[in-house]
């Protein structure tokens, strides 16, 4: 899922019929669809419990209050974890909530992207599982070495932090979801940008993956991940309607049986961007180096 939470009050949540989808992806958090290792048992969001992981304590930093802030701890108050959302009726796992922002923090949050003072970093070209524009946040995943390093210089801003606390009280299935990682994708339609067809990580990163859309809408295609499978046309396809200020939550089935993407067609308007939350951490049991026997 490369791309895709928001409410100026308690996040909407809808029905998915034909409107749903995840974008996540992340230039060190994806598998290719050969050499996968074998997926971890899909947890089952009714019967999921508290995980005992450990997560950072280290105090937050002092940091001077913003706009974006400010309008995401008023929207969180506002906020409790909600049931209310329907799962995909073909995807299983898959939940999207309509406006999960508003308009003004969705402007504050794109101010924030865009400006390198501010969020520490720029957008940067990238081929990485298609063609768009990138930057990233929080720990390192090496998908050769299959390990994940903290990274002290390229910490998660306080503005994701906080889209983060908002995440937790949307919907039950992410109420112990805690991302130390981020990456965030710019579409331009224009130049030919896309997503193409892939699986993010499955060992590395968690059961729970979750993209905010911003800017534009999209159809996010879902794949079934076969095995051996290298023609992917010959396989069944379910679009989900992404809308922007929309957040996409994937989780169990459709989290580790299915590919995602994004084609240039279906990008319904000129600039689209995402950002895609990920909880990842070093494996405890060996798994394969990307590109070994």
């Amino acid at each position: 899922m490369n791309d895709h939470l928001d409410s100026g009050g308690c996040a909407q949540s809808v029905s998915i019929g034909d409107k749903q989808a995840t974008d996540l992806t992340q230039e060190e958090s994806t598998e290719q669809t050969k050499g996968l290792d074998p997926p971890r048992q899909i947890p089952d969001v009714e019967t999921m419990t508290k995980s005992n992981t450990e997560h950072e304590t280290a105090e937050k930093p002092t940091e001077p209050p913003s706009a974006l802030r400010a309008l995401m701890e008023d929207a969180k108050k506002a906020c409790t974890a909600s049931d209310a959302t329907q799962q995909h009726g073909a995807l299983p796992g898959l939940f999207v909530v309509e406006d999960f922002i508003t308009v003004e923090e969705e402007t504050e949050l794109m101010a924030f992207l865009d400006d390198p003072a501010r969020c520490a970093r720029e957008w940067r070209s990238s081929t990485f599982n298609g063609e768009h524009a990138g930057m990233k946040w929080g720990v390192v995943c090496d998908l050769k070495r299959r390990v994940v390093t903290n990274c002290p210089t390229n910490p998660m801003p306080i503005e994701l932090r906080t889209l983060g606390e908002k995440i937790r009280a949307t919907h039950r299935a992410v109420t112990d979801f805690h991302p130390n990682e981020a990456n965030a994708i710019c579409y331009r339609r224009r130049v030919g940008h896309h997503l193409n067809p892939h699986c993010d990580d499955r060992r590395l990163s968690s059961g729970i993956l979750v993209n905010l859309s911003l800017l534009g809408d999209c159809l996010m295609s879902y794949t079934k991940d076969v095995s051996g499978t290298t023609d992917i046309s010959k396989l069944k396809t379910v679009d989900v309607f992404l809308p922007r200020r929309s957040l996409q939550i994937q989780t169990g089935t459709v989290r580790y049986e299915y590919r995602h993407g994004i084609a240039n067609e279906n990008l319904r308007h000129d600039r689209r961007v995402s950002i895609t939350f990920r909880e990842s951490k070093t494996p405890t049991t060996k798994t394969r180096a990307r590109g070994s026997n």
